[in-house]
């Protein structure tokens, strides 16, 4: 029996549907299951080089970025190009 209050349960169901919909970039992602924005890390690790690279390709204009506040992340149509698929 749950000693916790309804309104904590709900906070955890929310959490539990928000990383649910988070998912894991690997170097194997399909295209198709790739995000719309990704975070540095993730455009370096399926593009399988460095976060440096990544980061020195946005600053040298080679690759575009959006920034949200402090948050870098690069559309996935700009990492094709990295790859040169597009």
């Amino acid at each position: 029996m749950s000693t916790e209050t309804p309104a904590v349960d709900a906070v955890a169901s929310a959490r539990t549907e928000v990383a649910s919909d988070i998912t894991t970039v690997t170097r194997l992602t399909p295209v198709s299951d790739l995000p719309e924005l990704l975070r540095v890390g993730e455009c370096s690790v399926w593009a399988d080089t460095s976060e440096f690279t990544i980061r020195e390709m946005i600053k040298k204009g080679e690759l575009r970025a959006v920034r949200f506040g402090r948050l870098l992340r690069v559309p996935r149509s700009e990492l094709l190009k990295v790859r040169g698929w597009q």
